[in-house]
C-alpha cells in the first residue's frame, strides 16, 4: 500500500494534506488542529471550509475595500465628545434646513460599508456550503444576511473588535484604532435597549468564542431549512456533526455545558436583534435617510421573501 493510501480512521492524510492547502497555500509547515472526526470527511470539510473564509476575511485590507477610511475614523474618534441630537429633533432639522445636524453619517455609513465587504465573504462561504450550489446569488444574500448579526463574533474571536467593561467598543481595521461608546451608539440608531446590549457584548468577551465556533454558527444559522428551501436540512445537519465533534475534541467532557453556553448567548442576540427590528420599523424616514443600504439593518420584508430577493439581486457587493 502506498503512503498516500494510508489512513487516519476514514479520514485520509492526503485528503487533510489537500484540506489544509486549502487554507494555508504553500503554509503547510503551519500545523493545525483539526479534530479526527469518525464522522469521516463531514467535520474536517466543515471546519475547512471555516478556516479558509476565516483566513479570508482576517486578511481583508479595509484601505482597498473603503475609501478614505482613515479620515471616518478620525472623525468617529472625536464622537465620544460630542452632545448628539435625538432622532426626531435631528430628522427635524434636516426637514427644515437639508442640513445635517451632526456627522452621525459617517459611523452608520462605515458600518455598513464593514457589513457589506463581509457580506461578500460569508456568501463566498455559504456557496461552498452543502445544500446551496443550485442557489442564485440574490438567495445565497437573502439567506446569509441574518448572518451578519454574528460578525461581531468572528471579529472578537479574530481580535479585532474589543468592549471593554466601561461599554467602549474599540475595533481596529489595519492598525487604525476606532473607538466608540455605547451610550453615544444607542443615539445614533433607533435600537433600545442600552444596558441589554452592552451586558450582551460583555458576557461575549467572557464566553471568549473561537473562530472556528463563530464560524460553525454562521453556517447553522444560515443553513435553516424552510417550506422554501428543504434542501437546506441535509446541511445543517452536517454543521451540527461537525459543531459537537468540534466541542467534543476542544472541550472533551465539559463540551455539553460549552455547547449550552453557545445556545444561550445565540438566543440573546436574537432576542436584541428583534429589538433592533421593531425599532427600525417604527422610524422608517429616519432608517431610510441615514442608511445607505437599509436592508442590512432591518430592513428585510419578513413577510415577503420574493421582496427580499428583488431587493438583494439590486445589491452591490
Amino acid at each position: 500500500m502506498s503512503r498516500d493510501k494510508i489512513k487516519i480512521g476514514r479520514y485520509s492524510k492526503k485528503r487533510k494534506r489537500y484540506n489544509e492547502s486549502l487554507i494555508y497555500g504553500d503554509e503547510i509547515s503551519r500545523k493545525i488542529n483539526l479534530p479526527n472526526s469518525p464522522s469521516f470527511s463531514i467535520t474536517e470539510d466543515v471546519l475547512t471550509q471555516c478556516r479558509i473564509s476565516l483566513s479570508q476575511l482576517k486578511n481583508i485590507n479595509w484601505h482597498e475595500e473603503i475609501s478614505n477610511l482613515d479620515n471616518m475614523i478620525d472623525e468617529i474618534n472625536q464622537m465620544n465628545e460630542i452632545e448628539f441630537f435625538s432622532i426626531q429633533d435631528y430628522m427635524d432639522i434636516v426637514s427644515v434646513t437639508g442640513i445635517e445636524p451632526d456627522n452621525r453619517k459617517t459611523f452608520i455609513n462605515l458600518s455598513e460599508e464593514l457589513l457589506r465587504v463581509a457580506l461578500r465573504y460569508l456568501v463566498s462561504f455559504v456557496q461552498c456550503l452543502p445544500g446551496t450550489e443550485n442557489l442564485s446569488k440574490a438567495e445565497l444574500i437573502a439567506l446569509t444576511v441574518p448572518a451578519l448579526n454574528y460578525m461581531v463574533l468572528i471579529y472578537t474571536a479574530n481580535r479585532s473588535l474589543s468592549v471593554s467593561e466601561t461599554g467602549t467598543l474599540t475595533m481596529c481595521l489595519n492598525g487604525k484604532q476606532m473607538q466608540l461608546n455605547f451610550a453615544c451608539i444607542e443615539k445614533l440608531s433607533p435600537e433600545t435597549g442600552e444596558d441589554l446590549r452592552v451586558e450582551s457584548y460583555k458576557r461575549m468577551m467572557n464566553l471568549q468564542i473561537t473562530q472556528e465556533e463563530a464560524m460553525l454558527i454562521v453556517a447553522y444559522t444560515v443553513l435553516k431549512p424552510s417550506q422554501r428551501y428543504p434542501q437546506l436540512k441535509a446541511g445543517q445537519d452536517q454543521v451540527t456533526i461537525a459543531i459537537h465533534e468540534y466541542l467534543k475534541k476542544t472541550y472533551g467532557k465539559s463540551y455539553l455545558d460549552r455547547l449550552r453556553s453557545i445556545i444561550e448567548f445565540i438566543n440573546e442576540s436574537n432576542q436584541l436583534d428583534r429589538l433592533s427590528k421593531q425599532s427600525h420599523s417604527k422610524c422608517p424616514e429616519y432608517v431610510k435617510y441615514v442608511y445607505q443600504t437599509p436592508q442590512l439593518k432591518g430592513g428585510l420584508n419578513d413577510d415577503n421573501f420574493e421582496a427580499n430577493l428583488e431587493a438583494f439581486s439590486k445589491l452591490s457587493l
